[in-house]
């Protein structure tokens, strides 16, 4: 993986936001810490065609079980309707959009939620029109 330039653009709806948001919100929510953080990052993957999305928190982590079922890239079966809340649920919206939420172990405790997107190219003039 490399560090993003100064921008880059990901071809999905809103949805792969609020699945952001959800993971940091649960990472906060969730925490046992006084002061608890949620640091978010973005890196370029699979030569460029990718972006993860890197929700990293200070917190006890999210359950194996729970982690493995939001994370099945499957049809939906009897496992993952057990989710506990909707949190996890939110994160899985990434797969309507060709992307895929995973979860890694954030040492030395915790939890890391990467949800890889698609990368899109925008046109120039779009691409001016944002920066406006």
């Amino acid at each position: 993986m490399t560090s993003l330039p100064a921008s880059a653009v990901a071809g999905v709806t809103l949805a792969p936001g609020t699945a952001v948001q959800e993971a940091v919100r649960n990472g906060v929510e969730h925490n046992d810490r006084a002061a608890p953080r949620a640091e978010v990052t973005v890196v370029e993957c699979l030569g460029g065609d990718s972006l993860d999305v890197r929700v990293a928190d200070d917190g006890p982590g999210i359950d194996q079980d729970q982690a493995e079922t939001a994370g099945a890239t499957g049809e939906t079966d009897r496992k993952t309707r057990h989710l506990d809340g909707l949190g996890l649920w939110t994160v899985r919206l990434v797969l309507q959009h060709g992307g895929t939420p995973e979860f890694e172990p954030n040492e030395p405790r915790s939890t890391v939620v990467v949800l890889r997107v698609p990368r899109v190219e925008v046109p120039a003039d779009a691409a001016a029109q944002t920066s406006d």
